[in-house]
C-alpha cells in the first residue's frame, strides 16, 4: 500500500515501530561499545578521549558518571597523577583556573538542561607534570 493510500493512524503506527526498532538497535551497539576492549573497536592508536557519560538530575544538582573507553589513550594524552591500580577516569582532571572550571561546568548544564542531544567545547587542564594540555 502506497504511503497517500494509508491513513494517519496507519503512518502513526508505521513510525512508532521504525522508532521502537531504531531505539532496540541503537541500545545493541551501545551494549556492545560497553563491553568492548578498545582493541575491540580500533581504539588503541587514537589521538583523542573517548568517553561516555551519564548525568542524573537529583534534586537540581546534575551528577555526573564519566567511563572513558579508552583509558590508555587518554593517559598518553593527558597524563594524571594516578595512585596505583586508579583507573584515568577516576582521576580528579586539575582546571587552569577556577573561572575556567566555572565556565565549563556551567556550559555543561546548559547543555544538558538544554535537551539538545550534543554540545562541544574545549577544555582546559594541568596535566600531571603541571603543563597546560
Amino acid at each position: 500500500m502506497s504511503d497517500a493510500a494509508k491513513t494517519r493512524e496507519q503512518l502513526l503506527e508505521e513510525l512508532a515501530a521504525e522508532r521502537a526498532l531504531n531505539e532496540q538497535l541503537r541500545a545493541e551497539v551501545l551494549a556492545r561499545v560497553e563491553t568492548a576492549t578498545p582493541a575491540d573497536l580500533g581504539l588503541e592508536s587514537m589521538a583523542c578521549i573517548l568517553w561516555r557519560g551519564r548525568v542524573v538530575d537529583t534534586d537540581g544538582r546534575l551528577d555526573w558518571t564519566i567511563r572513558t573507553i579508552n583509558r590508555d589513550a587518554a593517559q598518553r594524552l593527558l597524563p594524571l597523577d594516578l595512585a596505583p591500580g586508579q583507573r584515568w577516569d577516576e582521576a580528579r582532571l586539575t582546571p587552569l583556573s577556577r573561572q575556567h572550571s566555572a565556565n565549563w561546568e556551567a556550559k555543561a548544564e546548559a547543555a544538558m538542561r538544554s535537551g539538545e542531544d550534543r554540545y562541544a567545547q574545549e577544555l582546559a587542564f594541568i596535566d600531571a607534570e603541571g603543563a597546560e594540555r
